[in-house]
């Protein structure tokens, strides 16, 4: 979800939206922040399409707000969800997609997914191997894929 750092026409920033996510059961897990250099030392100024900088105040921001699944196996609460084991895969292959592997590994490890093998699960985790949803992607029936086709899946 984007967030915003300094208050623009009425948005939500980032402290409110961090609390609101945070009442509902949900915790960050990746942050990526956009800088905007000030006037005086902008590179934009000499570019034909300004935008984000290297350097710079940071104004806004793109973050991934998740459930901890396996904190809320071990302290429910009234907001918790029930962890089924459809939803604990999707949990894992989402945090494989978005490159938060130790946090896919530590559920896999943790025994909660049912009927896998968990030095294999393991392995498809490893960065310099095709992710887990490539691979799980590649096991689907071809009839199947043309229904769902993700882009940036090959």
């Amino acid at each position: 979800m984007e967030v915003r750092f300094h208050p623009f026409q009425y948005q939500p920033v980032f402290a409110d939206t961090d609390l609101y996510l945070q009442s509902l059961g949900f915790s960050i897990y990746h942050l990526r922040q956009a800088r905007h250099a000030r006037t005086a030392f902008s590179p934009a100024k000499e570019s034909a399409t300004p935008g984000a900088t290297e350097e710079g105040q940071v104004l806004w921001g793109q973050a991934i707000y998740l459930r901890d699944a396996i904190a809320e196996m071990r302290m429910p609460d009234e907001r918790s969800t029930e962890w089924t084991q459809t939803r604990l895969l999707k949990l894992v292959s989402f945090m494989d997609l978005f490159s938060l592997r130790d946090c896919a590994a530590e559920i896999v490890q943790s025994g909660l997914v049912e009927r896998s093998d968990t030095p294999y699960m393991l392995s498809l985790l490893q960065p310099e191997r095709v992710s887990l949803v490539k691979r799980l992607w590649r096991l689907l029936p071809p009839t199947v894929r043309v229904k769902i086709r993700p882009e940036r899946v090959t």
